[in-house]
């Protein structure tokens, strides 16, 4: 199935769930052990030492919002975690963009992104940034 000129492939739904639950979880572990707890066992040393204050509390903040539901849909982005925040995010998450498309909207941009998991690639997810 090939998608619309500027549109991304929808991934599996089954396959989504799946990732949403893999990236809840390192969601809820961060949020309870803290980044030096948790860097500790991540098999790539995520989160990075050298990460600023912003940076931190820029990841922090999106795991909540993971938790809380936003980050998988259009409808429902995740904010407030900027371009390079998302990006910290997904290494973080041990995944990479594959897809990127961007739209712009009464002063904001949304950022859908399709990314791969690094160590397994049939695990995709699509996130969804909304940038102000």
């Amino acid at each position: 199935m090939s998608a619309e000129p500027g549109v991304l492939p929808p991934i599996d739904s089954a396959t989504q769930a799946d990732a949403q639950a893999q990236i809840n979880a390192k969601a809820r572990r961060l949020l309870k052990l803290g980044r030096q707890r948790y860097r500790q066992s991540d098999h790539f040393d995520q989160p990075p030492e050298d990460l600023s204050d912003s940076e931190h509390r820029s990841l922090l903040h999106a795991c909540q919002q993971f938790l809380d539901g936003k980050g998988f849909t259009g409808q429902q982005p995740l904010e407030d975690v900027g371009v390079r925040g998302l990006y910290i995010l997904i290494q973080f998450l041990h995944f990479k963009v594959v897809q990127r498309r961007s739209t712009y909207s009464d002063g904001s941009m949304l950022d859908e992104l399709r990314c791969q998991h690094v160590l397994t690639p049939e695990t995709q997810v699509a996130l969804f940034n909304k940038v102000s």
